[in-house]
């Protein structure tokens, strides 16, 4: 298993990372890209995927997640290679994109199954797990349009006070009501969910 080097201009332009920011350039690119998949705007969707897999804050955000944060990060593909250095990762945010993008074979490792037998495992090299992360985020967006109106797990642009102010609508109802989507808890309509019950009673 190898490990990337470090560097001294890199470590502090890495260290100096704001994520706060970084996280939330990211996350707005997202709810456009959200509310043009629900309004029907195809083609804007599209254009607004290739902005996020192009962004500099989406990048750095998918090779902190996979080099960083992962449980596997220190678990190498087929390369042997490891970034756990920041001259690394910035080496790695510079390198990525989906122009001439061909991702390595996976490494094969067979693993137990509780009945005693062994399965096969496929893992990535840390770098295409890397795209992985940046393709993955580009695409949730457009497909949270196609959730069940009240399904919360997983929605990344959806805030947890937003599933909160819709179940407690419905516990104080003793029923489940028609909550309010996703798409109208995002714009922060905290009342939404009694609203629509009430018109729908009317």
């Amino acid at each position: 298993m190898r490990a990337e080097q470090t560097g001294g201009r890199e470590q502090e332009a890495w260290s100096g990372i704001d994520w706060a920011t970084t996280e939330a350039a990211v996350k707005r690119l997202q709810g456009r890209i959200y509310r043009a998949a629900a309004t029907g705007k195809g083609r804007q969707v599209k254009n607004l995927q290739k902005l996020l897999v192009r962004s500099p804050s989406a990048k750095r955000l998918a090779v902190r997640r996979v080099t960083q944060q992962n449980a596997g990060r220190n678990t190498p593909g087929i390369d042997g290679v490891v970034c756990r250095t920041p001259e690394g990762r910035t080496r790695w945010v510079n390198d990525l994109g989906l122009k001439g993008y061909r991702p390595l074979p996976v490494r094969c490792v067979h693993i137990p199954k509780p009945d005693g037998r062994r399965r096969p495992l496929g893992i990535p090299t840390v770098r295409d797990r890397a795209m992985q992360m940046l393709v993955k985020l580009a695409l949730e967006p457009e497909w949270e349009t196609h959730f069940e109106a009240n399904s919360y797990e997983g929605v990344v642009t959806l805030s947890s006070a937003g599933a909160t102010t819709c179940t407690s609508a419905a516990v104080r109802r003793r029923h489940w009501p028609h909550c309010a989507t996703p798409r109208t808890l995002r714009r922060g309509r905290g009342g939404e969910c009694e609203q629509r019950q009430d018109d729908e009673e009317r």
